[in-house]
């Protein structure tokens, strides 16, 4: 504090020639003494003895300083005192060096000695780094005090990255984001650096429910995730043992190719590893090159502790194959090792038997579990419910939820009751369904929306229409965005019900609040007036969407194709296919065979035989052929006299030599 008081007491505003402040000094005192921690005056001995040196460049005098007690100032005026000439850009990267090298106090002093010297023209860069210098030495506060103090043309967005930067750093959650929120407000150029610091900042204090909706934020800003940012996200998720977040994140990735993954996979060999980062690398593996290598990888794991954590996502793979000789293999060698004393593994192993239909096996799961008194979890109660309900009806189910509930380790919440809600649901119970569903409301989380799809969803099962929108309205109230995902979900369950209207409704709130159009959602009414006959709305709806900036996707084309082929409107139907058509390179996207043929067969009654061929091609070369298309062409050609070798020569290429062709 001491320092601190001295170093503001010194100063008095005034400026350079650029309008930026400088710090002007007492007459006779000697520039910057304040950085000096000890006696004031400097061991002029020692550093008159570093100029003797075999290297005599202005660098190599600071950094021989060493100690940071020493004055680099005074170091600087001795070089000017000989008549010795310094540079801008020789300054700035000495001062980087020595940032670099973490000898901020010495840093903090070139950085002094470029403000006071009106020859130098400084850039707004010079100050950002000034603010990250003078936070290192003086902190937070201080830092404040000189951006403060500089005119608006200083400030930047760069400048106010800097102070973020210094609440970050200092843990000052409510002044980040109240800058944060100012940098919007002023309509300064976003970064992903800024929103890179409030991740860190979030971290740090233990806010990971934060992180994502950063990530929100930062793609509807349009812009790109660095590979930091991946590892911030990533990192909250792993914090969180959000394993399925943690995996979507690692997808992303890999189709990223700003993230440079493969060299995240690869990393520095000096670093030393965690355990989280070897089951993070495992799962890289596995994505980027094979099985064989993340098996390697798990084999050559060194300590038991990283193995511990790299054995899910290996056993999550097998899982996810559905290879139960090896997920069986692999939990006896984790067993073996002592590494199934967590509730994962166990948890995995009763998805996989749940998938494969063998709901046998997983009772003994269990068994197992409580011979070896590993706890349960919610997730472990509710596919341990899925099983009995599979095997031996919703009463066997209800069991084994009055064992969850006596089980003081657990939290039941609002998943346990959706699941027994919808064991009620498939046996007909709809009033103990309802009843499960209200229990389920009451354990909704007010930070995270995703327990409201899944009871609108269950609601709209039901055919309750109050309760789909009264757990919709709740959901507004949420901190953060509503996504287009959460729209498209509520507009579906409101079509299911024939509740048209206020589908429509819920639409133009979200048209209004778009940011960016996405057809999904509009395609769930664009479906619903198909269905329901209104072509000429589904029509002005599509037209609309394309005014409004949006990208018709394979389902656009899909809904109206059928629509105008229910119609008769074949001319726009050929025209909705070739649209699709040409998207069929991005997607994997496969028609209706009845759409299909139906295009065919106007070919056919229109007898376009030219059309007709050139309309197969396509369909032969997209691999959409079907002996009844090959009919309905060869059809055509004998009426018209033309032999059929083309078609035989696709049909050939098809693997079609045993076809009976009449």
């Amino acid at each position: 504090m001491a320092i601190r008081s001295l170093f503001f007491g010194l100063k008095r505003p005034c400026h350079n020639n650029l309008g930026f402040p400088t710090l002007v000094y007492a007459k006779d005192q000697t520039p910057l003494r304040w950085f000096s921690s000890g006696a004031l005056k400097v061991d002029s001995a020692e550093e008159a003895s570093s100029v003797t040196s075999s290297a005599d460049d202005l660098k190599s005098r600071i950094f021989r300083l060493r100690f940071s007690k020493r004055s680099a100032t005074n170091a600087l005026q001795r070089w000017v005192n000989e008549g010795k000439k310094m540079s801008l850009e020789e300054l700035r990267q000495i001062g980087k060096e020595l940032n670099r090298a973490q000898r901020y106090k010495h840093a903090l002093e070139i950085s002094e000695w470029m403000v006071t010297h009106p020859e130098f023209e400084l850039a707004v860069h010079d100050y950002a780094v000034r603010i990250d210098l003078i936070t290192k030495v003086f902190g937070s506060s201080s830092a404040e005090e000189f951006f403060e103090g500089l005119p608006p043309t200083a400030k930047t967005g760069e400048t106010y990255a800097a102070l973020l930067h210094s609440y970050a750093s200092a843990k000052q959650i409510d002044k980040a984001e109240k800058l944060f929120e100012k940098i919007k407000d002023l309509k300064l150029t976003l970064s992903v650096l800024m929103y890179n610091e409030l991740m860190t900042l979030y971290m740090s204090v233990g806010e990971l429910d934060k992180i994502p909706l950063l990530v929100e934020e930062l793609r509807s800003k349009q812009l790109s995730l660095d590979l930091f940012s991946y590892n911030l996200w990533a990192s909250a998720c792993a914090a969180k043992f959000d394993i399925n977040g943690l995996r979507k994140i690692l997808d992303e990735m890999s189709d990223d190719p700003n993230s440079n993954i493969l060299m995240w996979i690869e990393g520095e060999a000096r670093c030393k590893i965690s355990a989280a980062d070897h089951a993070m690398r495992l799962d890289l593996t596995l994505k980027v090159h094979d099985l064989h290598k993340a098996e390697e990888y798990f084999t050559n794991i060194p300590d038991i502790s990283s193995q511990k954590a790299a054995c899910f996502p290996l056993l999550h793979h097998y899982v996810k194959e559905r290879n139960i000789e090896k997920a069986e293999s692999f939990m006896s060698k984790l067993h073996a090792l002592g590494l199934t004393a967590t509730t994962h593994p166990f948890n995995e192993m009763m998805k996989l038997y749940i998938a494969t239909g063998d709901f046998k096996k997983v009772p003994l799961i269990i068994k197992e579990m409580k011979h070896y008194n590993i706890p349960r979890n919610v997730l472990s109660y509710n596919l341990w419910m899925s099983a009995a309900h599979a095997l031996s009806g919703v009463h066997y189910a209800e069991i084994i939820y009055r064992e969850m509930m006596n089980d003081k380790n657990v939290k039941v919440g609002w998943s346990t009751h959706c699941t027994l809600a919808n064991f009620y649901v498939k046996s007909g119970l709809s009033g103990k369904a309802l009843d499960s569903l209200k229990a389920a409301e009451e354990k909704l989380s007010t930070k995270n929306r995703l327990g409201y799809f899944f009871l609108i969803t269950l609601y709209t099962t039901l055919g309750n229409k109050s309760g789909v929108l009264r757990l919709w309205e709740a959901s507004k109230k949420v901190p953060g965005r509503i996504t287009c995902q959460h729209y498209k979900c509520v507009l579906s369950c409101l079509v299911k019900l024939d509740e048209i209207k206020e589908a429509e409704r819920v639409f133009m709130t979200w048209e209004s609040k778009l940011k960016h159009y996405d057809v999904r959602v509009s395609n769930v009414l664009l479906s619903a007036y198909m269905r329901m006959g209104w072509m000429e709305k589904a029509e002005m709806l599509h037209n609309q969407t394309l005014e409004k900036g949006a990208s018709p996707n394979y389902k656009t084309w899909e809904i109206l194709m059928e629509g105008w082929v229910k119609r008769k409107d074949m001319p726009k139907a050929v025209q909705a296919m070739k649209s699709g058509c040409l998207l069929l390179e991005e997607c994997n996207w496969r028609p209706p065979h009845s759409l299909l043929l139906a295009i065919l067969q106007y070919f056919e009654e229109m007898n376009s035989i030219d059309d007709a061929m050139e309309y197969v091609e396509v369909l032969h070369k997209l691999k959409l052929t079907t002996l009844p298309i090959y009919h309905s062409l060869l059809r055509l050609h004998v009426r018209a006299q033309k032999p059929p070798s083309r078609i035989l020569e696709m049909m050939d290429k098809d693997g079609a030599r045993g076809w009976k062709v009449s």
